[in-house]
């Protein structure tokens, strides 16, 4: 099964299925720690597994700046045959992203 806007990828909740027992645990998790938990980022991926909607903070860019800032998700791909990244710019276009920061190295070009 694919999505309607972009047949070639596939859902997480597809791929990783999880119970219903399984995500209340998860949910129950998060809510007992905090950022200063040694694993707090790897159980905001599952919270983001667990719950489709939600996108952990970390992966989030800002756009903007001063008081208009916020926090977005941009999505991005990454290609293994060249190995860049590569973000959606919208309308099914995506551009290179030469600022993405992969392992501690930027996109060579």
């Amino acid at each position: 099964r694919t999505t309607s806007r972009n047949p070639s990828i596939i859902p997480t909740p597809i791929l990783v299925p999880l119970s219903d027992e399984k995500k209340r645990k998860i949910n129950n998790l998060a809510k007992s720690i905090d950022e200063s938990h040694p694993r707090y980022r790897f159980i905001q991926h599952l919270v983001s597994l667990a719950n489709s909607g939600t996108i952990p903070t970390h992966l989030k860019d800002t756009i903007g700046s001063g008081k208009k800032s916020k926090k977005k998700f941009i999505p991005r791909t990454y290609d293994f045959a060249d190995g860049k990244v590569y973000r959606d710019i919208g309308n099914g276009r995506t551009v290179e992203d030469t600022n993405y920061v992969i392992g501690g190295n930027p996109n060579a070009r």
